[in-house]
């Protein structure tokens, strides 16, 4: 199964799923083996996989559960086990601990949200990093 949303004669996000199911009077649908693509405005590509997804229809938010992998432009990595994404708000957030590694950080997150147009994030509880700096620079 794929899907694309487009706005404006934009493409926001992709989706990619080996097995989607539909649920008419839930207004859902069941995705196994999940793969998502956001497109940003400067042209690079966050990456999300899962092993199980849901998606909301009419709203088009998303939920992926399951060793979720979030890739970010700059080679940071986000690893958690699940996550929301408000289609309305373009935020992708948690309530379970996330781990992030990259160039520059390492460490764990309790809870968090990353706001996808402008490529924040922010984290609360248990925040626990390591920044690394080159001071070689």
């Amino acid at each position: 199964m794929e899907y694309t949303e487009v706005e404006d004669g934009k493409i926001l996000w992709k989706i990619f799923a080996r097995v989607a199911k539909y649920y008419l009077k839930e207004k859902k649908t069941i995705l196994t083996n999940v793969k998502v693509q956001f497109f940003l405005d400067d042209g690079s590509v966050i990456y999300l996989t899962s092993k199980k997804g849901i998606i909301f229809a009419g709203v088009k938010n998303l939920e992926l559960s399951g060793n979720v992998t979030v890739s970010l432009p700059e080679n940071y990595i986000l690893h958690t086990e699940r996550v929301f994404y408000s289609n309305i708000r373009k935020e992708i957030s948690s309530t379970t601990p996330l781990y992030i590694s990259g160039p520059q950080v390492k460490g764990s997150i309790k809870s968090w949200k990353f706001e996808v147009n402008s490529m924040k994030g922010y984290g609360e509880g248990g925040v626990n990093l390591t920044l690394y700096t080159n001071l070689g620079n």
